[in-house]
């Protein structure tokens, strides 16, 4: 199967070439990566071009729309996401297209990630100990996971109406709800960064999308029932 990598980015040029040779590391090479520059006004364009990353534009649509228009674009059977600050370690699509091509019925597939901080950030209050010693986690995030286009295709992209940083949850809630199968990898994928940009530092509006989120679950579920 043919896998699309789709790469969203604003300013990411602190970590842009970082995420970029972690692709270009993989195993198993993906036959399209696909960047979508969502106005970035630092060198990022630069960057994604002296790499030879064919680019989409986009004027400030967001992350979720910004994949969303990556996905539209990108060739591949299946597909995988990579944030501009994370990095992939080198197995990370062959031991999840394995997982695809011997399980037919399973429409995406996470990892273990583990989270470190960038040098010269502050621990934020909601930092885990653990992680200082590189414990790794279970993770859905999109760059933890590979997805079958289908996926997409059966209940729509990552933009979710109300949701603003938290929009990767709210699709694997709507993934979960509508019949649709995952499982892990146990090993370690992704390796996500945080640092004083990261748009999860933002805990209060986390926890409040993640409430809406899991109201939203319920009343389907309620509606499917009833």
């Amino acid at each position: 199967m043919r896998i699309g990598v789709v790469l969203p980015v604003f300013n990411g040029a602190p970590y842009l070439s970082e995420a970029l040779d972690s692709i270009a590391a993989q195993t198993l090479q993906p036959s399209d990566v696909v960047a979508v520059d969502d106005g970035s006004t630092d060198r990022s364009p630069q960057i994604l071009r002296e790499h030879g990353i064919r680019v989409l534009h986009t004027d400030r649509v967001g992350q979720a729309l910004a994949r969303d228009h990556g996905i539209k674009a990108v060739d591949g059977e299946v597909l995988a996401f990579l944030d501009q600050d994370d990095r992939w370690c080198p197995d990370k699509l062959t031991h999840q297209l394995a997982v695809l091509e011997a399980q037919p019925h399973i429409d995406f597939v996470g990892s273990l990630c583990t989270t470190f901080l960038q040098p010269g950030t502050q621990r934020p209050p909601w930092w885990k100990p653990d992680w200082d010693d590189g414990a790794p986690e279970p993770s859905l995030a999109p760059g933890a996971t590979l997805y079958r286009r289908n996926a997409f295709a059966s209940i729509g992209g990552f933009h979710t109406p109300g949701i603003q940083i938290s929009e990767d949850v709210a699709w694997t809630a709507r993934a979960h709800d509508a019949g649709l199968r995952s499982t892990l990898v146990d090993q370690v994928l992704l390796e996500r960064r945080i640092h004083g940009d990261n748009t999860s530092r933002d805990q209060v509006l986390r926890v409040r999308e993640h409430l809406a989120i899991a109201r939203a679950s319920i009343a389907r579920k309620r509606a499917t029932d009833g």
